[in-house]
């Protein structure tokens, strides 16, 4: 039985799957087919009940260890293991499992701007035929009310982009040396140097070696601090040059 050596911790909406699929090409890393286990997520089964979809989400969690440490059996001699799960970052409880488990283990965090991250995550439930809400301010004052009827991590836009007191706490079990951050807002202009970085921190390799995000991946996108944004969806005006993939309704001409 194996644990992992590396977790891609965080965060959701911010190119973990793309990471994922990128490293999983590297000869030297081995991540299991199961992109986002949870197992750290809690000590025992996951809930059963939450907001839309969640009761199927929780199914899919590996929270048995045998059945967790089993998704590194086929990891080849003298590879370095790793999991990706988006939530461990949101989820304060799961540092100190981390480090129970894996003192050792490296981190590596994506973060993307909080308001697009929180936009980019109402449109993927609002697409999927989850989000019940059409308006993404009225969703984002939904939160604590979703939260008390435990409702999943998933739809916490703003605590997910809630990353200084995230990281902070993670500190205290994993000190700076051992995590990697990378702005996923700087992939437009370079987009090979945060999957660079991340396949060093993991396997400690020279760049020549590391893979590229593949080809059949989503394009990374840019939306400077600057960027205006639009007062009801807080999404990038049209013609503002932000390369955000979903821009405020106004850009088809519907009101926003």
């Amino acid at each position: 039985m194996a644990l992992p050596h590396f977790l891609i911790a965080g965060v959701p909406k911010a190119g973990t799957t793309a990471l994922h699929a990128a490293l999983v090409r590297h000869p030297d890393l081995f991540l299991p087919s199961v992109k986002e286990p949870k197992f750290f997520l809690t000590d025992g089964p996951p809930p059963t009940r939450g907001g839309p979809g969640d009761a199927q989400t929780y199914q899919e969690h590996v929270w048995r260890r045998e059945d967790y440490e089993r998704l590194f059996d086929p990891a080849p001699p003298g590879a370095l293991r790793g999991e990706a799960t988006p939530f461990y970052l949101h989820h304060l409880d799961s540092h100190a499992r981390i480090h129970r488990l894996v003192p050792d283990a490296k981190i590596i965090l994506l973060l993307r701007d909080p308001v697009d991250r929180a936009h980019s995550n109402w449109t993927h439930l609002w697409t999927a035929g989850l989000e019940p809400e059409a308006d993404f301010l009225t969703a984002c004052r939904l939160e604590d009310q979703r939260k008390a009827a435990g409702w999943a991590a998933f739809w916490h836009y703003l605590d997910l982009g809630r990353y200084g007191a995230q990281v902070k706490h993670l500190y205290e079990y994993f000190p700076a040396s051992r995590c990697c951050s990378c702005a996923t807002w700087s992939c437009g202009r370079h987009p090979r140097r945060p999957w660079t970085r991340c396949a060093r921190s993991s396997a400690s390799t020279p760049a020549s070696s590391t893979s590229s995000p593949p080809r059949t991946s989503p394009a990374p996108w840019t939306t400077p601090a600057s960027t205006p944004r639009c007062a009801t969806c807080c999404a990038p005006v049209p013609g503002s040059g932000s390369t955000f993939p979903y821009p405020c309704a106004r850009s088809s001409g519907a009101r926003c």
